[in-house]
């Protein structure tokens, strides 16, 4: 019986070696496929982002191509900076109007396909287009579009005595930014509307009928059933327009190149004057770090503005 026993254990020790044997060799299979990927995004994003905050610690002669090590004082330059100033005030702007208007705009958009209405289907394909285009194309078209003397915007305007004289929508400090504001709504609140559209999708629909069977209205149904539902999906959305805001640079290089008068100076174009224009690259660099640092404050403050709220 012993004997029996003994060869039971023998038994069952070895199966369990041999599974564990199976479960190491698929794990050093996952990895052998997963180290191709791995080796990417080590030599695509983790390096550049390690040389660069190294960057971010020194002053870069680089005619000399020599480095000077700084420590964080780039860093704290920066509050010295009146151009940087500007550039945080114009991206702190445009932030909002893109954040405020985006969201409504898109949740109204939304609201909308989310009905049964003819054609849905080509509109929820035609607000592909102008996500799809390229930002520089973008760019060239509104150039034309808004041109002083020759632009349809004023051509109307006129047209219709609404103005006396052609605005110069992209020369005038008054209008530049919220030129470069329309613009970029153009291209992004599609894209919102569809993230919006897939919450609303989502949605339990026997709430809003029963909702509906209560004698609850549209703004009753709106406030108090798909407001509550949407709010993480409005929070991803938001994250999404404030990262895109941010990290603007093609609308303002292509359009203004930061004018007129520094009006549409913005963080990230700042960054890459300061770097390839000015060949300050360690600052330059420290002006970037600076831009994630704000969009991570954002993301957190954001989070937790909707989770007191009880909306994630």
């Amino acid at each position: 019986m012993q004997t029996y026993d003994s060869w039971a254990i023998s038994l069952k020790n070895n199966e369990q070696e041999m599974a564990d044997r199976r479960q190491m060799s698929e794990g050093k299979f996952a990895f052998l496929l997963l180290l191709p990927s791995l080796i990417l995004i080590a030599v695509l994003i983790l390096y550049p982002l390690i040389y660069s905050f190294v960057l971010s610690l020194s002053n870069f002669d680089i005619q000399e191509m020599t480095r000077t090590y700084v420590g964080f004082r780039n860093y704290l330059v920066i509050f010295e900076d009146q151009r940087f100033a500007i550039s945080l005030k114009n991206t702190l702007i445009y932030l909002l109007l893109n954040l405020i208007l985006g969201i409504t705009i898109s949740l109204i958009l939304a609201l909308v396909l989310d009905e049964p209405i003819r054609g849905k289907a080509l509109y929820k394909t035609s607000l592909l287009v102008p996500w799809a285009i390229s930002p520089i194309v973008v760019s060239v078209m509104f150039l034309w579009i808004f041109h002083a003397n020759y632009g349809i915007v004023n051509y109307a305007l006129l047209s219709l005595g609404l103005v006396r004289e052609p605005i110069q929508f992209l020369g005038d400090p008054a209008y530049a930014l919220y030129t470069i504001t329309f613009v970029n709504l153009w291209k992004f609140v599609p894209l919102v509307t569809l993230i919006l559209l897939t919450g609303l999708q989502n949605l339990n629909r026997d709430q809003i009928k029963a909702a509906k069977i209560d004698g609850a209205n549209a703004i009753q149904r709106f406030r108090y059933i798909i407001l509550p539902h949407l709010r993480p999906t409005i929070l991803a959305a938001s994250i999404v327009l404030i990262v895109f805001s941010l990290l603007t640079f093609d609308l303002v290089y292509a359009m203004t190149g930061g004018g007129p008068a520094d009006s549409t100076f913005m963080l990230y174009f700042l960054a890459y004057k300061t770097s390839f224009d000015w060949l300050r690259l360690g600052y330059g660099a420290s002006i970037a770090y600076w831009v994630t640092f704000i969009v991570v404050i954002l993301a957190i403050l954001m989070h937790r503005f909707f989770r007191e709220r009880k909306a994630i």
